[in-house]
């Protein structure tokens, strides 16, 4: 289920990547890949080392095709976070559009744990923040404040930054985000 960011939020995580200062052979993993803009973004500014992670085969047969011949630079993996089993670490693990759709605490805490396990950089991560809406496709969603993400990685990551984000959605509904970045230990 994919949520059509507009390119100015798309453009807001490039600026925060760019924050980064990652090499351009950093290994970088996008969960969902939302419409695939942020990943074309990404091979365009010369990054080589692209992951998309999406549950859906049709979601990713449409990613694929808007992206043309640039998605043969990127590894495709097909299958829930939840059920993702690392098979190498990451410098940047990036999610606009899969955790603000977990809403039961189980499903938070596996991803949480995958996420501890395959990163060895950062973490961004785009949720509904505490004035977003309440549901979204039918599904109630979660809502956060800048500490929530902190204290559910907190064992491993601290914050790095945090920025509110209003998005226009595909109902012409504004919703306000919030993009948390958290920086591994490990990298102080």
């Amino acid at each position: 289920m994919g949520f059509n960011y507009t390119p100015n939020l798309m453009e807001s995580f490039i600026v925060q990547i760019n924050l980064l200062n990652l090499k351009d052979s950093a290994s970088i993993i996008l969960i969902g890949g939302n419409d695939s803009y942020l990943a074309e973004c990404l091979l365009e500014k010369g990054f080589k080392n692209i992951t998309i992670l999406d549950e859906s085969v049709s979601d990713q047969r449409k990613k694929k095709t808007g992206l043309g011949e640039m998605a043969s630079e990127i590894k495709w993996v097909i299958c829930k976070v939840s059920d993702y089993v690392p098979v190498r670490q990451f410098d940047l693990w990036c999610d606009c559009t899969t955790f603000f759709m977990l809403n039961k605490q189980v499903l938070i805490d596996q991803y949480v744990e995958t996420a501890k396990k395959v990163v060895s950089g950062f973490i961004i991560i785009s949720t509904f923040s505490e004035y977003g809406c309440r549901e979204y496709n039918g599904l109630v969603v979660k809502h956060y404040k800048e500490y929530d993400l902190s204290d559910l990685f907190k064992s491993d990551f601290i914050k790095f930054k945090s920025i509110k984000a209003d998005q226009a959605t595909s109902y012409n509904l504004n919703q306000n985000f919030l993009v948390s970045i958290l920086k591994h230990k490990s990298e102080q």
